[in-house]
């Protein structure tokens, strides 16, 4: 099992829980050397911790290529609204156009699922990020419907409590510095 921002919020619950389904292997793909130490640290054996960009197609093929995992949990996102919002270019480029690699080196590899984590943001998407996750769910649909070995699977998740960018940590910190909230 290969699980991409595997230190972030929602990938590192995921990894948490599929670690615990006693996986043959699991690999963790992260880019902040922090969120990977963290999340690495809490397994003992069969995990692999790799730092690498999402959008570094190159070693993500190699990765893919070299282990060839079952199931790829795609969780690598920027989900930052208001970072995304001032610039959109970074909201394609890892929110879209790495997810469309990604995809593509699954079905060339015949990998047997790729799980994409998406955002309730992109129902009637009113932001670049909701926006960005809905152009990635329309790759995939198409793509799904021409592949013969690999399934893709779209997972939409809304507000998770205590994510990063949830406002329970803020709204906890406004509390605690006597509001207002």
């Amino acid at each position: 099992v290969l699980i991409t921002g595997a230190g972030g919020s929602i990938g590192s619950e995921l990894s948490k829980q599929v670690y615990d389904l006693k996986p043959k292997l699991l690999i963790l793909v992260e880019q902040n050397e922090y969120n990977l130490f963290k999340i690495s640290s809490e397994f003992k054996s069969n995990t692999i911790a790799s730092l690498t960009d999402i959008r570094d197609y190159e070693k993500i093929e190699k990765i893919l290529s070299k282990y060839k995992p079952d199931y790829v949990f795609h969780t690598a996102a920027l989900k930052h609204i208001t970072f995304v919002e001032e610039d959109p270019n970074e909201a394609i480029k890892t929110n879209f156009l790495a997810t469309v690699k990604l995809c593509n080196l699954c079905k060339v590899l015949k990998l047997k699922k790729m799980i994409f984590i998406s955002t309730d943001k992109a129902v009637n998407p009113s932001n670049i990020m909701g926006a960005s996750k809905r152009l990635c769910e329309k790759y995939i649909q198409k793509i799904a419907s021409e592949s013969q070995n690999t399934s893709f699977i779209i997972v939409r998740f809304g507000n998770v409590l205590g994510s990063t960018g949830s406002v329970v940590p803020l709204f906890e910190k406004q509390i605690n510095n006597g509001g207002p909230i």
